[in-house]
């Protein structure tokens, strides 16, 4: 359903080429979906995939003795040195079962810390992009850019927020929180409303005409939601 919207919303032209998925949602008829969309798609593989994670080990793994195709600068994060090496392989090509996959990837990510310490943390992708259409600098923004997403919204949802374990509205102080996150949104709102939304003021005149609400909310449910029935609702 998701991606239909997606595709509802989006699909024209060229808005959108390529999909990224974490393994929770890789499955064949995913594939097979995006794949009739004439799409791309990156899905993750772990553990609940086992058969196909292994398939895509025993490919991927012996490569990651050798160079990689392409390799990250090193950079700061959470108190380590980080850099991300790109291997890739098309043997997994038409995969029984999965025969839209063209290439698996597997991006190694590796740990420094202060005191010597090395820690390697392995990520495998299964892909129906061609090769070709992204160089290995752009695989490794691709997959960056989808855990990017996953480490920052996500995890602080989970992490902090802790929204995987408890409901929040009924916790300790919910209320308080969600009445700040509502202060938040009003003077976001407020803010476009009196400064980016509405006619110009003439030269002449500091004064600028404020939309009605009304309008202003229009303006926020098209952004966020773009030709859903929700944003069409509100008149």
């Amino acid at each position: 359903m998701a991606f239909a919207q997606l595709l509802a919303d989006y699909g024209q032209g060229n808005l959108f080429e390529i999909v990224t998925v974490d393994a929770g949602m890789t499955s064949k008829e995913h594939a097979e979906r995006v794949e009739g969309a004439s799409k791309g798609y990156v899905m993750a593989v772990k553990g609940n995939q086992p058969e196909l994670l292994r398939e895509v080990q025993q490919m991927l793994l012996p490569m990651a003795e050798k160079a990689p195709v392409a390799q990250s600068g090193w950079e700061r994060s959470q108190g380590s040195q980080v850099q991300r090496r790109l291997y890739r392989t098309v043997e997994i090509a038409a995969y029984p079962g999965w025969e839209s996959v063209r290439q698996a990837w597997l991006v190694r990510t590796v740990h420094r810390w202060a005191d010597g310490r090395q820690e390697l943390e392995d990520r495998f992708f299964i892909t129906n992009v061609r090769v070709g259409r992204l160089t290995p600098a752009q695989i490794l923004l691709v997959v960056r850019g989808h855990w990017g997403i996953e480490n920052d919204s996500n995890w602080t949802m989970d992490k902090i927020y802790r929204e995987d374990d408890k409901p929040m509205c009924t916790q300790g102080t919910a209320t308080l929180a969600l009445g700040v996150l509502r202060l938040l949104a009003y003077n976001l709102q407020q803010l476009a409303r009196r400064r980016h939304l509405g006619p110009k003021p003439a030269p002449s005149s500091s004064r600028h005409e404020l939309l009605p609400w009304r309008q202003v909310l229009q303006a926020f449910l098209r952004a966020l939601s773009p030709q859903t029935e929700l944003a069409q609702s509100v008149s």
